[in-house]
C-alpha cells in the first residue's frame, strides 16, 4: 500500500512549527521597525539634552550667583536664574523643551538672547544647594519617560552638579 500526501497530524506540526517561526520574525521585525527608531530618537533627545546642560555648566560656573527670584520669576524646579557676567540669565523649563533667556534687571527678557533645546520626552528638574544664606551650587536632575506597554518607563536618569566660582575656591580648613 503506498501512501499519497501528508495525515493530519504531520500538517498540524508543520503548520505550528511555522506559526512559531512568524511569531519570532515578528517580534524581530517590531524591534527593527518600532523600537529602534523610537531609540534613536531618544539619543537624539539626549544628545541636545547635553548640549543644554553644557550650556547650564557654562553659564554657573562663571557665575556671580544664583537669586531667589528676578521680577516676577522665582527659582525653583523648573526656573533656574543665573547672575552672569554679562547679566541675568534664566533657564525655564517645560516637558519637552528647555529655554534660556537673557533678562533685564526687573526679570522681563531684555531680547538679548534667547535659546531653546527641544527634548523630546525629556525632563528637568533644578535645585538649588544652600548652606545657611549662600547658595553654592545648582543641581540638575533628567530623564526620559518612555511609554511602553501603557506604562510610563523613566530612562537615561541622572543628575548634574555645578558648583559657583567662589565655591570651588574656598579653602579647606
Amino acid at each position: 500500500m503506498t501512501r499519497r500526501g501528508f495525515t493530519f497530524y504531520e500538517l498540524l506540526v508543520t503548520f505550528s512549527v511555522f506559526a512559531g517561526m512568524l511569531a519570532i520574525g515578528w517580534l524581530a521585525l517590531r524591534t527593527l521597525f518600532v523600537e529602534t527608531p523610537r531609540d534613536a530618537r531618544m539619543v537624539e533627545s539626549h544628545r541636545h539634552l547635553g548640549v543644554a546642560l553644557d550650556a547650564m555648566r557654562r553659564d554657573v560656573e562663571s557665575a556671580a550667583a544664583l537669586p531667589d527670584a528676578a521680577g516676577s520669576l522665582r527659582a525653583g524646579q523648573e526656573c533656574l536664574l543665573i547672575t552672569a557676567p554679562d547679566g541675568l540669565v534664566c533657564y525655564l523649563t517645560a516637558p519637552g523643551v528647555v529655554v534660556r533667556r537673557t533678562l533685564s534687571s526687573d526679570g522681563t527678557p531684555d531680547g538679548r538672547s534667547e535659546r531653546v533645546w527641544e527634548v523630546p520626552h525629556g525632563r528637568l528638574r533644578f535645585q538649588r544647594l544652600e548652606d545657611g544664606s549662600r547658595t553654592h551650587a545648582a543641581v540638575v536632575r533628567s530623564h526620559f519617560e518612555i511609554e511602553a506597554d501603557g506604562t510610563v518607563l523613566h530612562r537615561l536618569a541622572g543628575a548634574q552638579v555645578f558648583f559657583l566660582p567662589a565655591a570651588r575656591q574656598e579653602p579647606t580648613p
